[in-house]
């Protein structure tokens, strides 16, 4: 892979593309987690309000890197 990498002759993407990107896939997998959790819990409980709060949070973070 790092060979591949150094004989590629196009230029690396710039970091901070590299840093969001990575941001926007560890928040849809939490997001994902959270969708299927939350789904599991009855509504209505400490639980699935606490659930639904954070989900929610990280859907406004994801918009905000967008």
């Amino acid at each position: 892979l790092v060979r591949s990498l150094a004989m590629d002759v196009r230029p690396l993407p710039d970091f901070a593309d590299v840093k969001r990107l990575v941001r926007m896939r560890r928040l849809d997998a939490e997001i994902d987690r959270l969708d299927h959790r939350l789904q599991q819990l009855e509504q209505g409980s400490q639980s699935h309000s606490e659930t639904l709060r954070r989900l929610i949070a990280l859907q406004q973070q994801k918009r905000e890197l967008s």
